[in-house]
């Protein structure tokens, strides 16, 4: 992603085609295209919800044949801004894209050349095989750690049926370190390979421990009130309008930073799993 937070065309392939999979049924993406700082892209599988992109970049994604775009207008409802304005309805431009079998092609072959390059480098040190086993390890015994000082490496080795200075618990604990996963409180002496003591930090927590997303919440008052605004344009109904109207217009009314508060705290309650 750029410093402008657009996805670049060299991992916007990647982005989509990993939402489009994160979804069953599978969903189109919503594009509009015509936004700053770039074309905006909507879709349940991403993690806030949405990303910006450059629309060239989209555009040269289909003509590769990695991505299928079909141009529409979309009738939506826009909020009235002050006391006595009523909401309009106005027409943008929006695309529906998905995915291509070609692009999903396309990303799992460069995933797995990455991951080869990956393992290359890294000695071995797979994730699925060699590092998150010790992820999940730590945490079956992370109750039993110290308050302050954490989790004890010869615990950990121990957990795992290895001895108390084992060299490959080490090295993963480095690299959990320096990719943010785990915080060292307790070196270890010359000799020792990795932290002596260590926390699990919160991205770790994420993905052992199902700890919410940041986000989530956002992303749920978001396609809440997206699937509102297209129930006002669709119905003819104008005692049903007139509820949904109102809906929004509480919701608004709450406030967008307590309604994600609340989502967030419905996630993080029930595992980190959005209704």
């Amino acid at each position: 992603m750029s410093d402008s937070g657009v996805v670049s065309g060299a991992d916007l392939l990647g982005v989509l085609a990993r939402a489009e999979r994160a979804c069953e049924p599978r969903e189109p993406f919503h594009i509009q295209p015509d936004t700053h700082p770039g074309a905006l892209v909507q879709h349940p599988g991403l993690e806030t919800g949405h990303v910006h992109c450059s629309r060239p970049d989209l555009e040269d994604l289909e003509d590769d044949g990695c991505v299928r775009i079909t141009r529409s207008s979309h009738k939506m409802t826009v909020t009235a801004l002050g006391p006595g304005q009523r909401p309009h309805s106005q027409s943008i431009p929006v695309w529906q894209a998905s995915v291509t079998p070609a692009g999903f092609r396309r990303v799992d072959e460069l995933t797995r050349v990455a991951g080869e390059a990956r393992t290359s480098a890294l000695g071995g040190l797979d994730w699925e095989t060699a590092v998150l086993p010790v992820l999940r390890a730590a945490y079956e015994i992370d109750d039993r750690s110290d308050p302050e000082l954490g989790l004890s490496a010869a615990d950990l080795n121990h957990h795992l049926g290895r001895e108390a200075g084992d060299v490959r618990t080490g090295r993963v604990l480095i690299l959990l370190a320096e990719a943010g996963y785990v915080t060292e409180t307790m070196s270890g002496p010359d000799q020792f390979v990795g932290p002596m003591r260590f926390r699990l930090a919160e991205p770790a927590l994420r993905i052992v421990a199902n700890w919410p997303t940041p986000g989530s919440g956002d992303q749920f008052v978001s396609r809440l009130l997206e699937v509102i605004d297209d129930r006002i344009a669709e119905t003819e109904d104008e005692h049903e309008r007139t509820r949904l109207e109102r809906l929004r217009d509480t919701i608004g009314g709450i406030g967008h930073d307590i309604v994600v508060s609340v989502v967030a705290g419905v996630a993080q309650k029930y595992g980190g799993q959005m209704l």
